[in-house]
């Protein structure tokens, strides 16, 4: 049930739908986030990243995109939060257009740059999602 959650918890933080929702749904419908993407994203396979966390517990997914002179790293999967609290300034996201991406304090110039802070975000958020500890206690 978690893998399943969490490869769908951006439509829960995003409102589209519920988790009870979802589990109803769940026996019917397949979802794939990459059906919310544009055609010219979807064949650029080389923005897209599917990383484990160092403990290889949780799945993440990201799209690297280069926007207002900085990479991003724009979340497509993430971990159900099992609870814990998942407004952005607790798991240090940012939106732009219902699309989250990963929340960092400065121009990002270099996509493998981009990439390790992603990495780095989604290490900080296993952690958080296991033992409850902010991210910013964990990244410090």
């Amino acid at each position: 049930m978690d893998v399943f959650l969490g490869h769908y918890a951006l439509y829960i933080l995003l409102g589209i739908i519920s988790i009870t929702t979802l589990i109803k749904l769940s026996s019917y419908i397949v979802l794939d986030l990459q059906c919310f993407l544009s055609p010219a994203t979807k064949s650029n396979n080389n923005n897209i990243d599917i990383y484990y966390d160092k403990n290889e517990n949780f799945r993440y997914k990201f799209l690297y995109k280069y926007k207002d002179n900085s990479w991003r790293a724009y979340i497509l999967e993430m971990p159900y939060l099992r609870g814990r609290d998942s407004r952005g300034i607790k798991i240090h996201t940012l939106n732009d257009n219902n699309s989250i991406y990963v929340c960092w304090n400065c121009s990002i110039t270099n996509k493998e740059d981009m990439k390790n802070v992603a990495h780095h975000w989604a290490d900080c958020l296993s952690h958080y999602i296991s033992k409850g500890e902010s991210i910013w206690e964990v990244a410090s």
